[in-house]
Order: C-alpha cells, then structure tokens, then sequence
C-alpha cells in the first residue's frame, strides 16, 4: 500500500473484519458442535493440558482423548494454513490470497448446506 489511509488499504481492513466476522458467526451457528476456531490461543492451552493429563493418568481419560480427537486436527490445519501462508506471503506476497479465496470460493460454490438441527 503506498500510505496506511489508501482507499486499498482501508478496503483490505474492512475486508479482513468482514472475514474475522463471518468466521466467527459460522462457528456460533452451523458449526457449533465442533471446537471454536475464534481462539486458537485457548484451544492450543487445551490440547497441552489434556496431552499432560494423558501422559500422567490424571482424572478421567476418555473425555480428554474424545477432546483431543477434535481439537488436534483442528490445531494442525490451523497451524499448516498459517505457515502456508507466511511462505506464500514471503515468496509471492499479496498473490497468496488467491489460494484461500479460490477454495472458499469453491466450498461455497461445491459445498452442500449443512442439514438443520431436528426441533
């Protein structure tokens, strides 16, 4: 961006809350049921905690290998997308997000709804 108060950079913010925006509503509405992608920070915590429990024996194992059965995954993909995209940022810069829009592009256009909740 040639200056932080461009047109270019302040579309990009906006974008960037709409996104952070999206995300966090997908993960209070449809995807409810699955660990929250909000707050990495505290679902890392959970995964050392669990993973110590386990190693020591502490308490009840099954609910904190079911937690870690979700929250693994998870981290790993979360963990794989950052670094994906801080090699795509250094070796192509702002090029990068293409990737990630054509594949949102693509779930959204090939994706099929998710089935609504019995009542």
């Amino acid at each position: 961006f040639t200056s932080q108060d461009s047109p270019a950079a302040i579309a990009t913010g906006l974008l960037a809350a709409t996104a952070m925006a999206v995300q966090n509503t997908a993960a209070r509405t449809f995807m409810n049921g699955l660990p929250p992608t909000t707050v990495m920070t505290g679902n890392l915590m959970q995964i050392i905690v669990d993973v110590v429990d386990v190693l020591h024996r502490h308490g009840k194992l099954e609910p904190k290998l079911d937690r870690l059965s979700r929250l693994v995954p998870l981290m790993l993909a979360f963990s794989a997308g950052a670094i994906g995209g801080a090699v795509g940022y250094v070796t192509i810069g702002f090029l990068a997000l293409i990737a990630p829009i054509l594949v949102a592009l693509a779930l959204d256009l090939l994706g099929k709804p998710h089935p609504a909740p019995a009542t």
